[in-house]
């Protein structure tokens, strides 16, 4: 499918008044080339912005993600589609969905934000992310995963820097309140080292067969790094 006919069929199912489209390069032909990894100035305002998978394979995330923005109006619609776990190579980055969630948040100028994982093989089901206040969010899988985003643009903001709440929450707490934290931390590790160790077993008959196949990839003994 080429992408003048990708184009004209995203505004007819959509109904879409226009589209546009940019790349760094003109190999694809997008509407307008543009490097995402500077700060663009006067960006055109748009109703609703799509990454459909670049997130991954740009450099300067917070630049990328400022410019994003800057080319929605407020009450627009932001929407990424990201990799998320055991796609490495595939772009620069994996993204955790708690990036996600700690960037579009209410005090960074963003309502409405939805996070989903699916796994990249199977398209059949999305799993919708928790967003509750000071949670880890640890989600450990063997599948392919990917991000979908959808977040609501209310007012802009300069955003300099994001931290998990939940290590800020840590640091504030009373002793006791610390205690109880490092408590709970501690059969959470516990739990997941028994659950990796179970991931390890399983890859032995699956995933490393894969791994031991693929031509790209050649075995090293760890002992001999080390040595």
């Amino acid at each position: 499918m080429n992408e003048k006919y990708a184009d004209n069929l995203l505004v007819t199912e959509l109904n879409l008044s226009k589209l546009k489209s940019y790349d760094v390069s003109n190999e694809d032909s997008p509407s307008e080339i543009k490097n995402f990894n500077f700060l663009i100035d006067n960006p055109e305002k748009v109703d609703a912005f799509f990454d459909g998978g670049s997130l991954q394979h740009t450099f300067n995330i917070p630049v990328v993600l400022k410019n994003i923005s800057n080319h929605v109006k407020i009450g627009g619609l932001i929407i990424h589609v990201a990799t998320s776990n055991n796609m490495c190579g595939f772009g620069f980055y994996q993204f955790s969905p708690e990036f996600f969630i700690n960037y579009y948040s209410n005090e960074n100028g963003y309502i409405n934000t939805k996070v989903y994982l699916a796994d990249y093989d199977n398209s059949e089901n999305w799993y919708e992310v928790e967003k509750k206040n000071l949670k880890n969010i640890s989600i450990n899988t063997t599948s392919r995963l990917i991000c979908m985003i959808v977040t609501e643009k209310k007012f802009e903001k300069n955003i300099k820097e994001i931290f998990q709440k939940i290590y800020l929450f840590y640091k504030k707490t009373n002793d006791d309140q610390k205690n109880n934290f490092k408590t709970k931390i501690l059969k959470s590790r516990i739990f997941i080292k028994m659950y990796f160790r179970m991931l390890l077993l399983v890859n032995i008959f699956s995933n490393s067969i894969l791994l031991r196949l693929n031509k790209n990839l050649s075995i090293k003994k760890i002992h001999k790094l080390l040595s």
